[in-house]
């Protein structure tokens, strides 16, 4: 049997009220009129429903319009706020309600929201809306929306003051001329309702500012950093506290201005006058479309000049008689127009006649002052300066173009005699296209230049080296002998040959040798042994009197170079534009300094007569400010006063500048002066180079054996070799250093030597000798000055004895000797020797008539072979 479960109790819950949605401004506005970037509050409220803790969703959402800004973060006020976790995100504000379980004492109670908002700068549309929004889910899962009704806000509409603009407090100007500095007067209101406002004012291209801008607000200078100026355009911007305090004050600007030197006044020419305009404007609260223009105001500036060309020699010479190879200054001036900025072309070229040649850099100027803004190009004898930046001329007056030059040693002036002189011409020229595209030409006069008649140079003095005559002398190994005939001891004796020569020294310092080398040769007869180690260099009898001058030579170039320096630095300090610019320096920093206090001044009097225009609150005592302004009035009278005495000054200090030694002329002196000394210089380095180097060479000269004779090291040191190539011994100095040093020594070549086939001597060896000579020669010169042979030397060796004859085999003994018989007792007689003979002097030997016949006959014939071979 089945039994039916229990049914569980139903509770029955009443339902709850509809959710509700209220937006107000500043707690109970539907509209607000306020400034922007100023605090307001929208208070969205709602009331809960009883039984919002069985609710299972409630948010209220607020999106605000793009022209209004969130400040800080919104909230939820009371107790309440501990149920909502409230969001931003963009423009949108969302509170969502939570822990509804918790809620139970906020049942039917009011819940609000509080945004604090602004509208944004610059935004001037009216009733800007906003809405907000409850969205919920009960607790039988039904959603709901319900949105409030729009409330709006209105930012300020600001209004459109008058804008005023005078030039030299007049609607025009004529000026007197181009450079003459004008004043512009912009006189307009704050508007208002606004929270931006600046005033603008673009020159034309034509003209430039000259001097600060000065601002006045309500008779009040304005900070620097409110005013600036950007190429053309000044901008005098207000701050918003400003604009918003000072609503309906007077702004007033004041600046000055001139045409730039140079500009193109064509596009301004009506009918022959010239008209350039300006006007200002202003720009309320950054909008482009509030911009309104002041009237317009023109200056009439006059018409503008035309270049020209000069040239002159050394600055205002138009002939100049000069010598060959030395230096002078070719000076090409062109004056600039004072529309040069808008030139389309500006070129000044001089091509320098063949027989001349430029000397040095070719430099331009503008002025007196070095500038890029002219290129230079210089090919062989054409120089051309171009004017590469025009704008950069604007206000100057004159390039000023610098050739030096000399007359060629070794031209030809045949087409440019006249009257039995040479005259060279030379002239520059100016191609120029001028603001209006108009190609000009212009050619300068002719100058020129005269050498004087050459004369004949003197021949330099010859004087080639004259070396003495060699000595070649034989000795025995020892070289005691030092002897023209040697006869040996024994055919294989060892002995030596000395060649001797004195090098030539310098007889004076100006006559000395060139000498590049020295060659000692001596073709060895077959019979010599010759190798190379066998040969040695002695150097002896060192001079006693000045050999050479490497020494003088230093000292002479050192006192050269004193004398050029010395010239360097009087050039350098000659220079007088240093003086000038700094004159001119001073002049224009006085001046500066004179118009800033005008302007000053200036701004003060429109300061202290706006005030006196201007009505005093009621509560506020008149002020007298009349005596203020007229003291104003005199100290600018003094300031005028100055300002054209300094003006004075300035153009004196040009005028001194423009006529002192130019920093060109100078620096071509003084290049040419460092070409000078650089060529001194070399002059001394080489001479001390060549002083060591032969100082070297003697400190090699000891490097000796213990014979006396130079090491081998010592040899290669000096740039000498020995050669042995067959019989012919080459001893060879070729360093022109070595043979500084080797003047007035003795160069001896020592060849050690013997008899290399004894069995090849034949009787005439033996009688008349073997001969020999050497050669000396100096510079690789064979001519006989320079190639001289030694005296002959003669070396005789003596007769090889016959040699013993070869032993002999003796017979065969006959057996053992056999005993001896005895002797007999009687002794036998005494035999007598021979009678002694001569005994020879010191050898106690004695002497045979025989043998002593031989010798005097072999002695005899001795004397006979020598005195024939003398």
């Amino acid at each position: 049997m089945t039994t039916t479960p229990p049914t569980p109790p139903v509770t029955v819950t009443p339902p709850g009220e509809t959710p509700t949605v209220e937006k107000k401004i500043n707690r109970d506005l539907d509209h607000l009129d306020i400034e922007t970037e100023k605090d307001y509050n929208y208070n969205i409220t709602t009331n809960l429903p009883v039984d919002i803790v069985s609710y299972k969703r409630y948010v209220l959402t607020d999106t605000l319009d793009q022209d209004l800004a969130i400040q800080g973060t919104p909230v939820i006020t009371g107790e309440a706020a501990k149920f909502f976790d409230v969001t931003v995100e963009g423009q949108t504000v969302t509170a969502t309600m939570k822990d509804f379980k918790q809620a139970k004492d906020l049942a039917g109670k009011q819940v609000e929201l509080v945004i604090t908002a602004q509208v944004r700068e610059g935004i001037t549309r009216p009733n800007i809306p906003n809405t907000a929004k409850v969205e919920f889910t009960n607790k039988s899962d039904q959603t709901g929306e319900k949105e409030t009704k729009p409330v709006t806000v209105t930012p300020p509409t600001p209004n459109t003051p008058p804008i005023e603009k005078k030039v030299n407090g007049a609607a025009s100007a004529e000026l007197a001329s181009r450079q003459e500095v004008f004043t512009y007067t912009i006189d307009t209101v704050v508007p208002t309702g606004a929270f931006a406002f600046e005033v603008n004012d673009t020159l034309e291209d034509v003209l430039a500012f000259e001097g600060e801008v000065t601002a006045t607000l309500a008779g009040k200078a304005l900070s620097a950093n409110q005013i600036t100026v950007a190429g053309q355009t000044v901008t005098v911007k207000l701050t918003k506290e400003q604009v918003r305090q000072q609503a309906g004050a007077p702004l007033q600007v004041v600046f000055f201005a001139k045409v730039k030197d140079g500009a193109d006044l064509t596009p301004y020419m009506t009918d022959g006058r010239t008209s350039v305009p300006n006007t200002a404007s202003y720009i309320i609260n950054n909008d482009p479309s509030t911009k309104k223009d002041s009237n317009t105001v023109p200056v009439y500036p006059p018409t503008p000049n035309e270049p020209s060309v000069d040239k002159k020699i050394n600055r205002d010479l138009t002939h100049l008689d000069v010598e060959v190879n030395k230096s002078y200054m070719y000076n090409v001036t062109a004056d600039l127009p004072q529309d040069i900025a808008t030139y389309k072309e500006f070129v000044v070229t001089d091509i320098v006649e063949p027989v001349l040649a430029i000397n040095g850099e070719v430099v331009a100027y503008v002025d007196g002052y070095a500038t890029d803004a002219v290129k230079v190009t210089v090919e062989g004898n054409r120089v051309v300066a171009s004017v590469v930046d025009f704008s950069r001329l604007a206000g100057f007056k004159q390039i000023q173009l610098y050739i030096p030059a000399y007359i060629k040693s070794d031209a030809d002036l045949t087409a440019y005699m006249k009257d039995n002189a040479a005259s060279i011409p030379n002239t520059a020229s100016l191609d120029f296209t001028d603001s209006n595209g108009v190609k000009k030409r212009k050619e300068t006069t002719p100058v020129t230049v005269t050498p004087p008649t050459p004369d004949t140079p003197p021949t330099p003095p010859v004087n080639p080296p004259q070396p003495g005559t060699p000595v070649k002398t034989v000795s025995r190994v020892a070289g005691l002998e030092q002897t023209d005939y040697l006869a040996l001891l024994l055919a294989t004796e060892n002995f030596r040959f000395d060649i001797k020569s004195v090098v030539p020294m310098d007889e004076a310092d100006d006559k000395r040798l060139n000498l590049t080398s020295l060659t000692i040769t001596d073709q060895m007869d077959n019979l010599f042994t010759v190798s190379p180690d066998k040969v040695a260099v002695k150097v002896t009898n060192a001079p006693t009197a000045n050999a050479n001058y490497i020494d003088e030579d230093v000292e002479k170039a050192q006192a050269a170079l004193d004398v050029e320096v010395a010239k360097l630095e009087e050039i350098k300090q000659s220079a007088q534009t240093d003086t000038s610019a700094a004159a001119l320096t001073e002049a224009q920093n006085l001046l500066a300094t004179l118009e800033a206090e005008w302007t000053a001044a200036e701004a003060k009097l429109a300061e202290l007569t706006t005030a006196e225009l201007t009505e005093a609150p009621v509560e506020t005592p008149a002020v007298d400010y009349a005596s203020e302004i007229a003291a104003q009035e005199a100290l600018m009278a003094e300031l005028q006063a100055k300002l054209d005495e300094a003006k004075t000054q300035v153009q004196t200090a040009q005028a001194a500048l423009s006529t002192a030694k130019t920093a060109a002329e100078v620096k071509v002196e003084v290049e040419n002066q460092e070409k000078v000394v650089a060529e001194k210089q070399t002059v001394l380095d080489e001479a001390k180079k060549r002083q060591a180097m032969v100082q070297e060479r003697i400190a090699q000269l000891a490097n000796v054996n213990e014979k006396g004779e130079l090491t081998a090291q010592a040899i290669v040191a000096l740039g000498g070799s020995i050669k042995v190539e067959g019989q012919l011994v080459t001893v060879d100095f070729t360093d022109e250093y070595t043979m500084e040093a080797l003047k007035g020594y003795t160069v001896n070549v020592i060849i050690y030597s013997s008899i290399s086939d004894v069995d090849a001597l034949t009787k005439d060896h033996f009688t008349i000798g073997i001969d020999n000579t050497a050669t000396v020669q100096f510079n690789h010169d064979p001519s006989e000055q320079l190639t001289k042979k030694t005296n002959k030397v003669t070396v005789v060796p003596p007769k090889n004895d016959t040699p013993p004859p070869p032993p002999t085999t003796p017979e065969k003994p006959k057996g053992e000797l056999p005993t001896p018989p005895t002797p007999p007792t009687t002794p036998p007689a005494e035999s007598t020797p021979p009678p002694p003979g001569k005994t020879l002097p010191k050898t106690g030997v004695a002497e045979n008539g025989m043998y002593a016949l031989v010798g005097m006959i072999l002695g005899t014939l001795t004397l006979v072979f020598r005195r024939r071979k003398q």
